[in-house]
């Protein structure tokens, strides 16, 4: 068993509606593993796809905006942090912003 490794997440920030397709690039994702997740902070989502190197997420909705440290879990209970060089890597973050309000725009025609 290899534990899964994150190197990189793109992108790194999306609304906090959520729904943004994101692609977490590392080592060791299963694709048959029983019940891998993807947390985001306290927040979970399931893998829309898994290859060894590759997942592909839509990143769940939150309450409020904030930096999310993102995790990968085999089995939806033990996460592995992003991680370069051996060390926590929690730029790998994924940050929520606020929705965007549009108050006006011009011109109107």
């Amino acid at each position: 068993y290899r534990e899964p490794e994150i190197q990189s997440i793109d992108p790194i920030l999306g609304p906090l509606q959520g729904g943004t397709q994101m692609k977490i690039k590392g080592h060791g994702f299963d694709r048959n593993a029983c019940n891998m997740t993807v947390r985001f902070g306290n927040t979970y989502a399931r893998p829309t796809s898994i290859t060894p190197n590759e997942i592909t997420v839509k990143s769940p909705p939150v309450r409020s905006s904030h930096a999310a440290v993102v995790g990968v879990g085999p089995n939806g209970q033990q996460f592995t942090q992003s991680k370069s060089q051996g060390k926590d890597n929690s730029e790998h973050a994924f940050h929520y912003y606020d929705n965007p309000i549009i108050y006006d725009f011009d011109p109107e025609e």
